[in-house]
């Protein structure tokens, strides 16, 4: 029970990360720039806990390059993913930002395993997998459906206007699903889940700097700071990023990775719900209505459908 509570936990970190990059997007501009500061700082704190917790070891990354290109794809996957979450969040508000996402992530996790996709273990499609797809659908369409129609400021909406961020958000959610199956392949590679987390921070920090150079020179080789006021907490993307990830690599071997995921899931939409109808880093309120607190409920019940039974 208690590395249950410390995975749900570390599943608030998910969407305070996205809260207080928006914030620092708001302060220095492009969404590049948190995205590259994310990772320099969740790169850093992750090499040294894998020191702590593997001594040190040396990481044989020679044994990647005889494995399939793909390998490398989940640090590519989290950059797309953290710059589209700065981007989605000023649109949908944090509980669609984490709702959407476990959407594409459910139905794409179903298919990695079914088909056996990025060398996953397979696990054919059984009536409670596909019925639990299904409950996870039909919540996300209700709490989608309660989110149109107001806003916070009380401004009404359109659900049209919604719908290519939400799109995105789902697409994130693949992504996600992506990261997940090819760094754990990696993981198995290399020994270590920590070690293929590493791999998949290296290579987002390094695209995430390309990206970020290109970005400051085009600028002309300036960051527009705007008069936002400075909040100390705009810096901890990286360490609830960090976070997750550690928890996730760790727990999974503990708990199992089914529980994991769910045990993710419910601390991320708790911390969406609480931020949207607390406001709280200084994000506009957002109202949780009871359709919406169903919504999650069946979601969660679909994702335990599919994860543990």
């Amino acid at each position: 029970m208690p590395y249950i509570i410390i995975q749900i936990l570390a599943g608030l970190c998910l969407p305070t990360q996205t809260s207080v990059n928006t914030k620092l997007r708001k302060k220095i501009g492009s969404p590049i720039y948190p995205a590259f500061w994310t990772f320099l700082t969740a790169t850093a704190i992750l090499l040294i806990v894998r020191r702590v917790i593997e001594h040190g070891e040396t990481i044989p990354f020679g044994r990647l390059l005889a494995e399939p290109w793909w390998i490398w794809i989940g640090g590519v996957c989290g950059v797309v993913f953290v710059c589209l979450n700065i981007l989605i969040y000023q649109h949908i508000g944090s509980v669609q930002t984490v709702i959407l996402p476990a959407l594409g992530q459910t139905v794409t996790g179903l298919l990695i395993d079914h088909f056996g996709l990025f060398r996953a273990n397979v696990i054919p499609m059984s009536l409670m997998r596909a019925l639990g797809g299904v409950m996870v659908l039909a919540g996300v369409l209700l709490v989608t459906r309660a989110r149109v129609g107001g806003s916070a400021s009380g401004e009404k909406e359109s659900g049209l206007s919604l719908l290519p961020w939400q799109l995105a958000a789902v697409g994130q959610g693949v992504l996600n699903a992506m990261q997940t199956a090819a760094n754990g392949y990696a993981g198995r590679v290399l020994g270590s889940g920590i070690r293929g987390s590493v791999v998949n921070f290296l290579v987002g920090l390094t695209l995430i700097t390309i990206l970020t150079a290109v970005t400051f020179f085009k600028n002309g080789s300036k960051i527009r700071f705007s008069e936002e006021p400075s909040r100390w907490w705009m810096w901890l993307g990286g360490v609830c990023g960090v976070i997750f990830i550690t928890c996730n690599a760790i727990m999974s071997t503990l708990i199992g990775n089914g529980m994991t995921v769910v045990a993710g899931l419910i601390g991320s939409m708790t911390g969406g719900v609480l931020i949207d109808q607390l406001g709280l880093f200084e994000t506009p309120k957002r109202p949780v209505t009871a359709a919406k607190i169903i919504g999650i409920v069946i979601m969660l019940a679909g994702a335990a459908c599919i994860r543990l039974l």
